[in-house]
């Protein structure tokens, strides 16, 4: 099955990556350097869809896979990385502990990213 929509393909995708790990929060996000942003286009938790946003690089994990294009993998978020600083959308208290986020790449230069979260 194929598919033009972007919201589709990501639906598919988080339901694909589901089915190897916890994928309690799931978005794709689209990197914007001249503003040095990320906008999310597409979030789940939790099997509820939300609106996106968009957050500045900060000093975090998913903020170094744009800067670095190299992903990363979290255990331990809470003593591997520094704290989330940025979290929206959500009306689960906590944070997670777990992560997996890999960069989206056209030639050498990162697009936007995948992030693969659990509590």
């Amino acid at each position: 099955m194929g598919t033009h929509d972007l919201f589709e393909l990501c639906r598919l995708l988080h339901e694909a990556v589901s089915r190897q790990m916890d994928a309690t929060i799931f978005f794709l996000g689209l990197y914007e350097p001249s503003t040095q942003t990320v906008e999310v286009v597409w979030q789940i938790e939790n099997g509820a869809e939300l609106d996106g946003g968009s957050f500045p690089l900060g000093s975090g994990p998913t903020s170094e896979v744009v800067r670095t294009g190299r992903g990363r993998v979290l255990s331990h978020w809470s003593t591997e990385a520094p704290r989330v600083q940025v979290q929206y959308a959500t009306g689960t208290p906590g944070l997670p502990e777990s992560g997996v986020i890999v960069p989206l790449r056209l030639s050498e230069q990162v697009i936007g990213l995948v992030v693969v979260e659990s509590y």
